[in-house]
């Protein structure tokens, strides 16, 4: 088996030694079973869920809707505006709620060398990419920082890594590791998983740092 070429973008921490499946952990408190034979067979079994976790973004998406829209309809003098915000950030929370519920179902993620091919499915639907269709590994870093009120200005700042296998312009989730409070911890659940994957498929990988869609400012 060819060793894969390391990705230009292959960061400069790299995972300290190897992946050991009794200690990862998934995101929202999903229970998962392992299978890690690289070469073989390696499936990852997620369970049902638990919506605790998504709690600050949902919150989050809430607030950020009902900002927006108390922005625009000021910038129209529009009456009732405060009113219009509420109902809008809770339509926002409600969405969000399903939307990460649908995210919760039980999933399945199989790379299997005898067919040479890997299936991601959720409630037992999904699509089968062939090995030569996977381009790279990705493991993108994401953050998540909860602005402190006027009593406790300490802002906390989550983090954790996703990691993806491109298809093209498709990319397909592997694995979603637990919040942490510290980004070496959040990439260091991961990587090794990253690059044991990527060597068995002969792909390289790489690692998108940490960054944040909302900056959330609660207070």
């Amino acid at each position: 088996m060819p060793e894969p070429q390391a990705s230009t973008e292959t960061p400069a921490r790299r995972p300290t030694g190897p992946f050991d499946p009794a200690t990862f952990r998934a995101h929202d408190e999903t229970p998962v079973q392992i299978r890690w034979q690289p070469g073989s067979v390696v499936q990852l079994d997620f369970g049902t869920g638990s919506i605790v976790e998504k709690i600050p973004p949902i919150i989050v998406t809430g607030i950020v809707t009902a900002v927006g829209v108390s922005w625009f309809r000021g910038l129209q003098e529009a009456k009732g505006r405060w009113l219009w915000a509420v109902l809008a950030g809770v339509a926002a929370i409600l969405l969000r709620t399903v939307i990460e519920k649908s995210r919760l179902a039980p999933r399945q993620v199989r790379f299997d060398w005898s067919t040479r091919s890997a299936s991601f499915t959720q409630s037992g639907a999904g699509p089968s990419v062939p090995f030569e269709r996977v381009g790279e590994l990705v493991l993108i870093g994401h953050l998540l920082q909860l602005g402190g009120t006027k009593a406790s200005p300490d802002s906390t700042t989550h983090y954790w890594c996703e990691l993806v296998a491109s298809e093209g312009t498709n990319r397909h989730v592997v694995a979603v590791g637990k919040y942490f409070d510290d980004s070496d911890a959040a990439y260091q659940m991961v990587a090794p998983m990253a690059a044991e994957l990527a060597t068995a498929l002969s792909v390289p990988w790489r690692f998108e740092d940490f960054a944040g869609p909302l900056s959330a400012i609660l207070g």
